[in-house]
């Protein structure tokens, strides 16, 4: 048989074959010396990031878990999403934190294997059996597809290019949003950008604005503000997608707020579960769509 693909091979790995078609696979693998290195390649690496997680454990335990609670503060620093004052603060603490600084020497570790793989998205059937079967766990929950729209990033600001509503029920608002001064004083006139962008969707009792300015001229910042009813909706999970994959996953604040940092061009799909609810975010760059 040809070689089945490396999202195949993933899966058989992972144990999300059927039981029908595992055989197969399993008999290819054994023969296929290309297939069996890359499947002994990735199972070093579960292996490497299992004595990772193990040597992170066990650290927590030894230093004592309640002496701190800093796993976003740690996950964002490692991430390089911090502003300059949070990442200061961080470095004072982790001078004296043996916990957290283990902890940042193992998420380190894992970016740094990861990075050594081509990330693959799910294949769509997957996605398709998993999102069926959580409607089917819960009959009263549907998804609410919102808004699709489409920003051009371009260096003096932002340009809408499409936005469409997949409900006429849905009131989608996309305007342009005026920096204040204050941004062209605290950043060189070759960087500083003049436009942002605000949307605003209303759908039943759910309002959402979304307020996209640039970090720097490849990437966005996102800042989300949702409010239920009239009141800031807090604590709901947001997620941010791409490509099938989560990139970003926060709880709103008490005042029903959430900001997502370095942005690049791509396709995103935006969703508060609790609400079921998803707007498509296309982010594109002049440069790359131009012929």
């Amino acid at each position: 048989m040809a070689c089945p693909g490396a999202q195949t091979l993933s899966m058989y790995l992972d144990g999300e074959l059927a039981p029908t078609a595992r055989p197969a696979i399993e008999s290819h693998v054994d023969s296929c010396s290309v297939c069996r290195q890359l499947v002994r390649r990735w199972e070093t690496i579960e292996q490497a990031l299992e004595k990772s997680l193990n040597q992170y454990t066990k650290s927590r335990l030894m230093v004592g878990e309640s002496s701190c609670a800093r796993h976003t503060e740690v996950s964002g620093y490692v991430s390089g999403v911090l502003s300059p004052q949070e990442q200061q603060v961080l470095e004072e603490h982790l001078q004296q934190c043996d916990a957290c600084l283990a902890e940042v020497m193992a998420l380190r570790r894992t970016r740094s294997l990861l990075a050594q793989e081509q990330l693959l998205s799910p294949p769509p059937p997957l996605v398709q059996r998993v999102r069926q079967a959580i409607i089917e766990s819960n009959p009263s929950l549907t998804i609410r597809p919102m808004a699709r729209i489409v920003i051009e990033m371009m260096r003096s600001g932002l340009k809408l290019l499409e936005s469409s509503r997949s409900s006429p029920a849905i009131d989608l608002q996309v305007t342009t949003l005026q920096l204040p001064a204050v941004t062209f004083r605290t950043a060189p006139k070759s960087e500083a950008q003049g436009q942002g962008v605000q949307i605003r969707e209303i759908i039943g009792e759910l309002e959402i604005r979304i307020t996209l300015t640039h970090d720097d001229d490849a990437t966005l910042s996102c800042r989300l503000t949702v409010q239920k009813q009239g009141r800031p909706l807090p604590q709901a999970r947001v997620t941010l997608r791409k490509g099938g994959r989560t990139v970003y996953s926060r709880k709103l604040s008490p005042g029903g707020q959430v900001s997502f940092h370095r942005l690049n061009a791509g396709e995103y799909c935006l969703s508060i579960p609790q609400e079921q609810a998803e707007t498509t975010l296309i982010l594109q760059d002049p440069a790359t769509t131009q012929p």
